[in-house]
Formats: C-alpha cells, sequence, structure tokens
C-alpha cells in the first residue's frame, strides 16, 4: 500500500469512528436530567452578586453550575462587556419570585473559592 492511500484509510477509520460515536451519543443533553422537581433544597436569597453568583440568606455563597457570565471590576478594573447586565437580569429572575429558589447541587458540592455549586430554579419551577 503506498504512504497516500494508507493515509486516505486511516482518515476514512477515524471518520467511521466518529460518525458511530455520534451516533450511539445519547440524543437528550447533559443537563436534561437536571428538572426542578428535582431540586434538593429550597432558599431565600439575600444577594445576587453578579450573573452567575448570589448570597443566601443564610450566608452560603452560591456559584451557578453552567452559568458563566462577564465579571464585575474589582479593586479598580473595569467591569466585562455586559457584566452589569447579566447581573441585573438574574436580580430581576430572582427577586420576581420573592427571592424564594430551588437549588439542585451537582456532582461536586463545593468550588475551590468554597462556594456551593448548584443549579437554580425559580419557585414556580422556571
Amino acid at each position: 500500500m503506498r504512504p497516500a492511500s494508507r493515509c486516505t484509510a486511516k482518515a476514512s477509520l477515524v471518520g467511521a469512528f466518529f460518525v458511530c460515536a455520534a451516533w450511539l451519543a445519547p440524543a437528550a443533553p447533559a443537563g436534561a436530567d437536571c428538572h426542578p422537581d428535582r431540586s434538593d433544597e429550597m432558599v431565600r436569597v439575600r444577594q445576587v452578586y453578579d450573573g452567575d453568583s448570589l448570597v443566601l440568606a443564610d450566608g452560603r455563597r452560591v456559584r451557578l453550575i453552567g452559568v458563566n457570565t462577564p465579571e464585575l471590576g474589582r479593586d479598580g478594573a473595569p467591569h466585562q462587556p455586559l457584566a452589569l447586565r447579566a447581573r441585573d437580569r438574574l436580580r430581576q429572575l430572582v427577586f420576581a419570585s420573592a427571592q424564594r429558589v430551588r437549588l439542585r447541587y451537582g456532582p461536586e458540592r463545593k468550588d475551590r473559592h468554597g462556594r456551593t455549586l448548584a443549579h437554580l430554579f425559580l419557585a414556580d419551577g422556571g
């Protein structure tokens, strides 16, 4: 077999692998089992810090799983674009539900900063 045809054969095998892998992959997204009916805890929010983290009435800091918003500036640094809009939207959603939300914890309960890691659902299931 010539070198060029060996490469073609390898490329065909690699392509076939990815087609099979895509076909065998589950149709539902990874977070599909994260349903509000399966929440772990109902809590009250004291403060929305930014678009992806908040503080609960009991003082726990929560980092939302699956959400990554622009960061607010610290120590005189400017805010990243849309950081204020992301924070304000999360505030709007949380306060519209009377600050009551449901949490569903991920496989890891804490991040390296000691924040609780959880999915957040509004009290009405949204």
